[in-house]
């Protein structure tokens, strides 16, 4: 029997103890939440042996085609004689039309002699049209755009550019009308929505991602069509049309704090101008200027900044993080700077100075560098505005164990090396391979650890917010939110948020992490009128409960219930089999005694 006593609900409970992650991983950017629908959109991708067509492209027709170097953005261009090429949106894996709706897009052509240019919705079969128009090309590069609409639904289409004569395409974008699009972003409707009723409360944008030599946000500026491809850390072809603005204003419209994660090699004044670019109001300074003649003329709002993913926080580090802290605080001193620190495991260490190599997934040795960067924060009047960002596992077995007594440990280190260093442990990646019902049992463990210790872990983050339904190509198959060209359903981990979200009010009651033991877990709330508790039990038999509530009289409840085999996931064909529909209402009197069945999660709303 696990006995519990509601007492003194005096520490905060954080919204953004609710979040996620997102980086371009199994597409949750390009081919994902952006809402261009056409992959391979620069002709980056080599051809083929013996064909002269980009990889992510198709041809058609009795001409020729020929991809040669020298591209508008990128390294190629893809030229057409009397021929015509068509891409299939992500992977070739077919596109989506809605009968009677419009798309609209357009594309990058050049032409020595005047050539007409036809650009095309298409069916599986490319040679079944579904809409078509036509314009002359001629000269250098220039911008051509169109408008479509389709008179056939389609799961499985195409988009299809033909030219008479001879003519060069150097980019190609396409997207829906506004009735696709999230409140006027360049962002999936679905897929913003559907984060949005997700309930979180923050979003960090980065991760692997961040550490690619040419993830550099100056890269990022500019229209879309004018920004070079590059090497990415999980894709060799990547895209910067949605970056760290793009990822800002989504954050702006969905209500929720921002976290744009930075390379770790990004310099001061690299630093000093995006922030300038982002917040400043100087319009004599030429950062202000561009951000001003660009769709967000005014300051963006931001209050964290990122620096590195998963680093060795070593000396060499902690010069680039104090040199990123000036770029920044030069500017404003109100920005939260975080360390992309890496996961501390295995067992606490006694020496912070001689830590073994197997505490830490990055093999640091000490914490002199933390030591140093906390203490050069405080130097300059900066205490608390320095946090680390330190990486848990939210798997399988009795995962997230042993990461928060490591993180509780590693707290207690800090507090002796850098008395008054004010700083926190974020975590920003619950890392998964797999999306089933036992993540998200793992993930309600580990964001009920964050809310009860609220004081050290302001956020909890699970990677990865989306993914593309079978296109996990990594092994990172742990999305919170699925989505296919033309439909978006939650995973387990994904409800759990959900429920969380409902169940979150403004203060916690105290808790007994003598009862947190890996396979039980549970945190209770109130507003003052109402309580909300939570309850998880993780094993494989049931868990009986008692709490005694500060409630006297007869109270009325609504309660949640959350059980599955811990396999058990939501696909295409049937996504809504994990869900939160399962509620009851009823009414008690005296202590709240509950049978908690395995695999459960049970959520009570009482008042």
């Amino acid at each position: 029997m696990k006995n519990i006593k509601l007492v003194n609900a005096q520490k905060p409970v954080l919204a953004t103890l609710l979040g996620a992650c997102m980086e371009d991983v199994n597409h949750e950017l390009y081919g994902g939440i952006w809402s261009q629908m056409i992959f391979g959109e620069a002709f980056e991708e080599p051809a083929a042996e013996g064909c002269g067509v980009s990889g992510m492209w198709q041809p058609f027709g009795e001409g020729t085609q020929e991809l040669v170097s020298g591209g508008f953005s990128g390294s190629n261009r893809q030229v057409l004689k009397n021929a015509g090429v068509y891409n299939r949106g992500l992977n070739k894996s077919g596109m989506y039309f809605k009968e009677g709706k419009e798309y609209r897009g357009y594309l990058i052509a050049k032409a020595d002699a005047q050539a007409n240019v036809t650009v095309s919705l298409r069916g599986a079969d490319p040679a079944v049209v579904y809409a078509e128009t036509s314009f002359s090309v001629s000269g250098d590069w220039k911008k051509y755009e169109f408008t479509l609409t389709a008179k056939k639904e389609e799961i499985d289409g195409c988009f299809g550019i033909f030219a008479n004569g001879e003519a060069a395409i150097g980019y190609v974008f396409l997207e829906t009308g506004e009735w696709g699009l999230y409140k006027g972003l360049h962002v999936r409707r679905d897929v913003g929505e559907a984060l949005e009723n997700m309930g979180i409360g923050i979003l960090r944008f980065g991760g692997c991602m961040a550490n690619a030599k040419d993830y550099l946000w100056k890269n990022m500026t500019g229209a879309p069509e004018c920004r070079k491809p590059y090497k990415g850390w999980w894709y060799p072809y990547s895209s910067y049309g949605f970056g760290i603005l793009e990822f800002i204003e989504l954050c702006e419209k969905l209500g929720v704090v921002c976290v744009p994660d930075f390379n770790a090699y990004e310099t001061e004044e690299d630093m000093r101008d995006f922030v300038q670019y982002a917040i400043g109001t100087d319009e004599n300074n030429p950062w202000v200027q561009l951000r001003m003649a660009s769709s967000h003329p005014q300051p963006y709002k931001l209050e964290y900044i990122q620096f590195g993913n998963e680093e060795k926080v070593e000396e060499d580090f902690a010069d680039r993080f104090i040199a990123a802290c000036r770029g920044v605080w030069s500017v404003s001193r109100d920005i939260t700077m975080v360390i992309g620190d890496f996961a501390y495991l295995g067992h606490p260490f006694e020496d912070p100075f001689n830590i073994p190599e197997e505490c830490t997934y990055s093999k640091i040795t000490t914490l002199a560098p933390q030591q140093r960067i906390l203490k050069y924060a405080i130097e300059n009047g900066m205490a608390g505005k320095v946090w680390f960002d330190i990486h848990w596992t939210s798997d399988h077995g009795d995962s997230p164990l042993p990461y928060p007594e490591c993180t509780w440990s590693l707290m207690q280190h800090l507090d002796r090396i850098v008395p008054g260093h004010d700083t926190k442990l974020c975590v920003f990646e619950l890392n998964a391979d797999h999306h089933d019902w036992e993540r998200g049992m793992t993930n309600a463990y580990s964001i009920l650890e964050g809310i009860n210790h609220s004081e050290i872990i302001p956020c909890m983050c699970s990677a990865n917010c989306l993914q593309v339904d079978k296109h996990n190509d990594n092994g990172w198959n742990q999305g919170l939110l699925f989505m296919n060209n033309r439909s978006v359903w939650y995973q387990a981990p994904g409800y759990v948020d959900i429920l969380f979200k409902k169940m979150m009010l403004e203060r916690r009651f105290d808790t007994d992490d003598s009862l947190a033991d890996g396979m039980f877990n549970y945190t209770a709330m109130t507003d003052g009128k109402k309580i909300s508790v939570i309850l998880l039990n993780r094993s494989d038999n049931a868990e009986e409960v008692c709490l005694e509530l500060p409630v006297s009289g007869t109270y009325s409840f609504e309660k949640t219930v959350m059980t599955y085999a811990k396999e058990d996931v939501n696909t295409a064909e049937n996504n809504e089999y994990i869900n939160i529909s399962n509620t009851e209402r009823g009414s008690g009197k005296g202590n709240l005694c509950v049978t908690l069945p395995a695999n459960t999660i049970m959520a009570y709303m009482i008042g």
